[in-house]
């Protein structure tokens, strides 16, 4: 038997709610996909359809939900027992084409209010239980100007780096880890490039170009 299914909506609809000139809540309309792509066609043969609609009042999740944007949604059984989920922050999916989310589920999202360009804060689900398995906080922001506040991508790559060298001392070593580890070098010397190109600029930890 399934421990979860997934489903594939498409919002139809968002009413703004306003009391005394305040917007106090949404009302979202979300309907099953159908078309569109193969993905959706295959959402619409295996999993349930239909349309959902819902009440916003959360000021922290309003914006959230975008007329014509596809969302997915996770249908679990409830035991009965209340399970911490909530991040604190309006999170997304992460999709990409390269990665699997056959046993996680990658979120990102930014904490702060600041209006930035890149996802700063991410979380690791467990894709049965949606169990927060850890956070990442990323350096926001140029660290002569905002201090060191988050992880460098460098740091995550020497994580990576660092267990693909510890499979290859031993018996899991194999071609396709040798492979990843010579692109995440390459990874690694090109990161170093910017930052010298930047330093030799001036520039570096700001937010100049």
């Amino acid at each position: 038997m399934l421990k979860k299914i997934r489903a594939k909506f498409y919002c139809t609809g968002v009413d703004c709610i306003y009391t005394d000139q305040e917007k106090t809540g949404e009302e979202i309309k979300l309907m099953a996909v159908t078309e569109g792509s193969e993905e959706n066609k295959s959402f619409s043969k295996w999993t349930p359809g239909g349309e959902v609609e819902m009440l916003i009042t959360n000021p922290d999740a309003f914006d959230f939900y975008k007329e014509g944007e596809e969302y997915y949604l996770d249908f679990t059984p409830s035991t009965g027992e209340v399970e911490e989920t909530n991040l604190g922050y309006v999170v997304s999916t992460i999709i990409h084409p390269m990665f699997s989310q056959k046993y996680t589920r990658v979120m990102g999202g930014n904490k702060s209010d600041k209006n930035v360009t890149a996802l700063h804060d991410f979380s690791v689900l467990n894709i049965d239980t949606g169990e927060c398995l850890g956070e990442i906080h990323f350096q926001q922001g140029p660290i002569k100007e905002d201090g060191i506040n988050g992880v460098m991508n460098e740091d995550l790559l020497l994580m990576v780096v660092t267990r693909l060298e510890a499979f290859q001392s031993g018996q899991y070593r194999c071609r396709e880890n040798a492979l990843a580890l010579t692109k995440l070098e390459e990874a690694v010397m090109w990161l170093r490039s910017r930052t010298t190109g930047r330093e030799q600029r001036g520039v570096e930890g700001t937010h100049q170009i």
